[in-house]
């Protein structure tokens, strides 16, 4: 009785942490980063106030189509509050370290410009770089 008790309790042990491991987003290097389309600045730069959400940069129309088209499949995967704004939005005073016209910018709640998804974007790609990010930032 004792030994299939202890075999049962080593079952559930190994099912909880395969199903904890399976259900926490993955931390992605740098180099993995860099290869689903995100380019992560060595020197952050300070942009925003602060604020409770996760900022997406666009500027053209085109960038504006492409989160639309990517933000309800975001809510769905990620629990960070994010939100989309128009880089106008932001009282910038110094340029960008980034192409404005192809790539989206991502500013942190503490109002800093960790970086920037670059073309083409997939939206797959976009979700999981993303996901990692917010959770492991």
């Amino acid at each position: 009785m004792k030994t299939v008790l202890i075999i049962l309790t080593a079952m559930v042990v190994i099912l909880l942490l395969f199903f904890n491991k399976i259900t926490t987003p993955r931390y992605l290097s740098v180099m993995e980063h860099r290869i689903n389309g995100l380019v992560l600045l060595r020197e952050p730069t300070p942009m925003a106030d602060t604020s409770d959400q996760w900022r997406l940069l666009f500027t053209t129309d085109k960038q504006q189509q492409t989160l639309t088209d990517w933000y309800p499949l975001l809510r769905q995967y990620i629990q960070a509050k994010t939100t989309v704004i128009d880089s106008t939005e932001l009282a910038i005073d110094q340029p960008l370290p980034y192409d404005q016209q192809r790539s989206i910018g991502i500013v942190n709640p503490q109002g800093v410009l960790l970086g920037y998804f670059k073309p083409p974007f997939d939206h797959q790609r976009m979700i999981l770089t993303y996901s990692s990010l917010t959770t492991h930032y």
